[in-house]
């Protein structure tokens, strides 16, 4: 059967990728710190070492060396280590008053850095006994508050950041479960996290704005000079909008990762907040009402900024085709009259060869009717015996001139044949 039937490599692997970081139970009260770092492979390879050194500081097993998640518990509370394709991320969850921090351990243990912070969060986790005010904890022109999980729990925030550059969350538990709370949790840290991703386009937008706006303004005064059919200047124009193609190409090709990365965090933003379900609590509006409210603008300039760049392009590629059409028309009139006067050269060198023919016909006929006037001079006694005049050499000299120029002419001809023949061959 084996023969026949073998596992996908990867089957394994896809398989546990449904179980992959799964949502952890969270009593309350409770109090979450998340840190989202931005690093490349030195330092998310110097993170999971400063996570390992933990784990063992805290006498439990690292994670295994290919891990990309692990949850960690000691000190107290419970620490979530996460590996993303282009950033880490660092979860600490621990009673209020606990003694430890461990994001502060884990950092400790770094020898190399970590990498940049995009996003810090802390959510207050509160039991329904709680007696808050949101409005005293969180400024009230930006304060969002919604119901969720049927009224069985209250989120709070006004994704402001505190003195320590956290932006501050509260759950308040009326009921819910621990897996109810541990995943409402999960999904506020990740609408935090993805939502300061997705927004990263929008700096990078607004700095390629105005390059895709010069190359704009440069091909209008292309298709300006194009349109006025100015002579002798279609190479130039050529040349220039070949080094507009090139910077567009090369100002779209630095963008294109962060805009589709924006896109797709803005897109599981949007998954995250449809799967927690809100329902507006009193006067205030929902975590949904008020990010999308502020996200769906940048996201626009950027969609707006990838449309023009691929607009451009089409008509930088249709400009470039047609001053290429008129650089080539240009050069086949230039070959036309080049062969136009080729043609003319060889029709005179046709002449000029039958006139030069003509002479050498007359010429070498001179020289072989002398040559001939010297035979019979040589041998004009027995000529004049034979034909009884004195003047014998002459006559048969004068008589041969006709056959001469006759046998030239003759000769001169089968050998302009044999080299046309030998051309067309």
């Amino acid at each position: 059967m084996s023969n026949i039937i073998s596992t996908h490599p990867e089957r394994a692997r896809v398989l546990d990728e449904v179980h992959a970081r799964p949502f952890e139970p969270i009593t309350s009260p409770r109090t979450v710190r998340h840190v989202s770092l931005l690093s490349g492979p030195e330092g998310a390879a110097a993170l999971r070492e400063a996570v390992c050194q933990y784990a063992r500081k805290a006498g439990v097993a690292p994670p295994a060396d290919d891990a990309r998640y692990c949850v960690l518990d000691g000190f107290g509370g419970r620490l979530r280590w996460e590996q993303h394709s282009e950033f880490s991320s660092l979860t600490w969850d621990a009673p209020p008053r606990n003694s430890h921090d461990g994001l502060a351990l884990v950092i400790e243990q770094a020898k190399q850095p970590l990498g940049q912070i995009i996003s810090m969060t802390r959510i207050d986790v509160l039991e329904s006994s709680s007696d808050v005010d949101f409005e005293k904890i969180y400024d009230k022109r930006s304060l969002c508050v919604s119901e969720v999980h049927q009224g069985l729990a209250l989120i709070a925030t006004d994704f402001r950041q505190s003195a320590d550059g956290a932006t501050g969350m509260s759950i308040l538990n009326q009921g819910a479960s621990d897996i109810a709370v541990g995943g409402l949790v999960q999904r506020l840290l990740e609408i935090e996290t993805y939502r300061t991703l997705a927004l990263l386009g929008l700096p990078l937008a607004q700095r390629t704005a105005p390059i895709v706006g010069d190359i704009e303004d440069s091909l209008a005064n292309i298709t300006a000079n194009l349109k006025d059919n100015l002579q002798g200047v279609s190479e130039q124009l050529l040349d220039e909008i070949t080094r507009l193609s090139a910077d567009l190409e090369a100002n779209a090709a630095a963008c294109l990762f962060r805009f589709g990365a924006s896109k797709a965090y803005h897109e599981i933003v949007r998954l995250r907040l449809d799967a927690i379900q809100e329902v507006s609590y009193q006067h205030h509006p929902t975590l949904d009402a008020f990010l999308i409210r502020r996200m769906q603008p940048a996201m626009q300039t950027i969609r707006a900024l990838e449309e023009r760049q691929a607009n451009l392009s089409r008509k930088l590629s249709r400009a470039a085709n047609l001053l290429r059409t008129r650089v080539d028309v240009g050069l086949e009139r230039q070959n036309r009259d080049l062969l136009a006067s080729m043609n003319d050269r060889a029709k005179q060198q046709f002449r000029l060869q039958q006139t030069v023919e003509g002479l050498s016909i007359a010429a070498i006929s001179y020289y072989v009717v002398g040559l001939i006037a010297y035979l019979l001079k040589g041998i004009e006694p027995p000529l004049q015996a034979l034909f009884g005049t004195p003047y014998i050499s002459n006559i048969l000299t004068a008589a041969s001139v006709p056959f001469v120029l006759a046998g030239m002419w003759y000769v001169v001809r089968r050998i302009r044949q044999s080299h046309a023949e030998e051309k067309s061959d």
